[in-house]
């Protein structure tokens, strides 16, 4: 498959139409991601843009402030990939050198203090600015959707604080929502484990046991109660987060993020495990309405980096994510039914909006993807040949119902199926850039079908920018 784009052809930059002012501006404002010393190929990204770079590419310029994702690997190889978040303030610079014995940044900034500080005055006198290219403007809102809930705190939990380098892990020790690892033996000690802190040293992801149907140290009945109960599964979830909604959904991101952009497999077995967990219980909608506010717009963001083809698959079109999408439909329709009895107060604004945004993600999920949400169209794993075929009566069945346009549905900014950069900087500075077309139903795909070395094969492709 090819991207609209064509081979070798250069990407609009929104920097092309910007004043001289504004450019300046943003340049005095944005921080600066200096790297120096990687090898021409090696694959660069941050945030939502992946580069394969140039002997002459010497980092990023014009970084809004805030956090960040910045990654590097060998091209075409997500299991090389090593990345670190990072908090950039305006005007800040960050150096990091590349280590070619390691074959990735060196710890820290790879240098002393004093050389440091030479390269950011450096900076500051504009020296780099022919081999550092800018920020990509039109990916920032994009990451901001799919980052917005990430705090320190969130990242700390994960054991990956800021500055820390990030792999991703041993695929065959992640878990899935009850617990075990792929091969059906007991996680619980390795979720549990203690992983020592070394500074400089890479670390993978720890994820907290909120999916897990059995969490380790809980009495039988206790376990009982959260496979019967809702509301007890809910309330444990949250309590590990001492009751903060965006602190779950914090790491939800983190997982999602990771996934997308390293390949981590145990990050993907959390995101799925957490998202069927809030599907599966949200009966207790009305008890938790900023929560689930909130989580339905985060996932529907996130889906928007599948592609079309995601449900459609052979293999993964009978996957988790439309099972637990009909749950959720059908676990809010007693509130949907209720919504014009409760209006009063802000209690009946979060309900509307609430029941606006599911309404928005089923006609989302329908149009881009062809599936049906209707819990009782399971024929063809609810895919349909048209988002137009779709008839009146069986959206009227559905009291959150794709036939109710509306302007809170999300809007969906049709772009290629990967924006998927290679930065070659010449003699002026000039960037030319390539594109190619990936796909993110290629991991799920075969990881649903169990296929460890399919999946990972098919990471390189998951890339649905």
């Amino acid at each position: 498959m090819a991207c609209s784009a064509g081979a070798g052809a250069a990407l609009p930059s929104p920097y092309d139409a910007m004043s001289p002012e504004e450019a300046s501006a943003r340049a005095e404002q944005g921080g600066t991601l200096l790297c120096l010393d990687v090898p021409g190929g090696t694959e660069f990204g941050v945030d939502c843009t992946i580069w394969s770079v140039g002997p002459k590419f010497q980092g990023v310029k014009m970084v809004p402030p805030g956090l960040h994702l910045s990654l590097a690997g060998g091209a075409g190889n997500d299991a090389t990939r090593i990345a670190e978040f990072l908090w950039i303030a305006p005007s800040e610079v960050v150096v990091r050198k590349w280590d070619p014995v390691n074959e990735a940044f060196a710890p820290g900034c790879g240098m002393g203090e004093e050389e440091a500080e030479r390269y950011k005055a450096g900076v500051a006198r504009h020296d780099f600015d022919a081999t550092t290219g800018p920020y990509p403007l039109e990916s920032h809102q994009k990451w901001r959707r799919l980052s917005g809930h990430i705090t320190e705190a969130t990242l700390e939990g994960c054991g990956i604080p800021a500055g820390t380098r990030v792999v991703p892990g041993d695929p065959d020790a992640a878990l899935d929502g009850k617990g075990k690892k792929h091969d059906g033996s007991d996680g619980a000690d390795a979720a549990a484990a203690v992983v020592p802190f070394f500074p400089g040293i890479a670390r993978a992801p720890v994820f907290s046991s909120i999916a897990q149907r059995a969490p380790r140290g809980m009495s039988p009945a206790d376990v009982t109660r959260l496979h019967h109960d809702t509301g007890a599964r809910l309330a444990y979830a949250l309590g590990l987060f001492r009751g903060d909604w965006r602190a779950l959904l914090g790491e939800v991101q983190v997982a999602f993020v990771l996934f997308l952009l390293i390949g981590s497999m145990a990050a993907l077995e959390h995101w799925k495990s957490v998202v069927n967990m809030l599907c599966a219980n949200a009966g207790e909608m009305h008890a938790h309405l900023e929560l689930y506010k909130a989580f339905l717009a985060t996932l529907t963001h996130q889906l928007e980096c599948a592609s079309s083809d995601f449900f459609t698959d052979e293999i993964s079109a009978d996957n988790f994510l439309r099972p637990a999408l009909v749950k959720l439909v059908q676990e809010a329709r007693p509130m949907a039914e209720q919504k014009t009895a409760d209006t009063g107060g802000s209690g009946g604004l979060l309900v509307e909006e609430v029941t606006r945004r599911l309404k928005g993600i089923q006609r989302f999920v329908h149009r881009r993807f062809g599936v049906s949400l209707a819990e009782d169209d399971t024929g063809g794993g609810g895919t349909c040949d048209g988002a137009t075929e779709m008839s009146d009566e069986a959206a009227g069945s559905n009291h959150l119902s794709c036939a109710e346009e509306g302007e809170d549905e999300p809007v969906v900014v049709e772009l290629s199926e990967g924006t998927y950069m290679r930065m070659d900087f010449t003699d002026n500075g000039d960037v030319a850039a390539q594109t190619e077309l990936v796909s993110v139903a290629g991991v799920a795909a075969a990881e649903s079908a169990g296929d460890k070395d399919s999946a990972g094969a098919a990471a390189s492709e998951r890339m649905g920018w």
